[in-house]
């Protein structure tokens, strides 16, 4: 497991979110904080992440994961249409710690949807996302970093105690 030190002023994020974008790219699964808690960040078009995401989490795969975009136009890659009472929202909240549930593309994996047909995605706010979203060009899954039913982590302490297994953590 890499840890990833974002300095307190953000001063190397531009470095920490390439490198973060190096790892998703490998197919790895890493913690990084959000607007609310850390989540799971991989890539979402891949099985193999997805499966490794539910074993991390030890959760049922009828429980859908949302995903983080770091741009509008991202969202477009993920979902069939966006309502227009989903635009009057956006245009008000996004970016923001507020989930959107879409009609799903129908490529996306049924880990994604859980068989819904549907994807929840959310803006976030936090410029850490954002960046990561912008160098890694695609969303990225952004469930908890917590076994399910657990309380989610505000810190890299807790992420430690509750997941060993991820491949790094940006903190």
């Amino acid at each position: 497991m890499e840890l990833l030190k974002l300095n307190s002023d953000l001063s190397n994020l531009e470095e920490i979110a390439l490198k973060t974008a190096e790892y998703l790219k490998k197919y790895l699964v890493g913690a990084i904080p959000t607007e609310t808690f850390y989540g799971l960040a991989g890539n979402p078009f891949s099985e193999a992440v997805l499966k490794k995401i539910f074993s991390l989490k030890k959760r049922s795969p009828e429980k859908p994961i949302i995903l983080l975009i770091g741009n509008l136009e991202q969202l477009n890659l993920v979902v069939e249409e966006v309502p227009d009472i989903a635009k009057k929202i956006i245009q008000k909240f996004w970016p923001g710690p507020i989930t959107l549930v879409f009609k799903a593309k129908k490529e996306l994996s049924y880990f994604l949807t859980a068989g819904t047909n549907t994807i929840g995605v959310r803006w976030s706010s936090s410029y850490i996302v954002q960046k990561i979203c912008e160098k890694f060009g695609l969303p990225i899954t952004g469930t908890s970093a917590n076994i399910s039913e657990m309380k989610p982590c505000r810190t890299l302490e807790e992420v430690l105690s509750q997941i060993h297994e991820v491949d790094f953590i940006v903190d």
